[in-house]
């Protein structure tokens, strides 16, 4: 079986990933001390692409964290589904009006 190219190539340890080592560092730092923190959240920004879910999985496997993984796409699609179904029932709840 043949593995995607971004898959077979993917970094497995924090010395595989080239570029944002200070990125990476504050990552590892924050969440070696997360338990001090009185904030528990980190939230990870950048552009599409950079590598911001790859340096994540990295760094919690690293530190042995079990990680879960959300997809914001998921969710918004759920959030259309919704809305979507709510005007189709407002639309028919208006016609049976007339």
């Amino acid at each position: 079986m043949s593995l995607l190219f971004c898959n077979k190539y993917k970094p497995k340890t924090t010395k595989d990933i080239i570029g944002n080592n200070y990125s990476v560092f504050e990552l590892c730092r924050l969440l070696r001390d997360f338990n001090k923190c009185k904030r528990k959240c980190i939230l990870v920004t950048g552009t599409h692409g950079s590598g911001k879910s790859c340096c994540v999985e990295v760094v919690l496997n690293k530190l042995k964290y079990a990680s879960k993984v959300l997809n914001i796409t998921k969710f918004k699609q759920q959030n259309r589904k919704t809305e979507k179904s709510k005007k189709s029932k407002n639309a028919v709840s208006t016609d049976a009006r007339m």
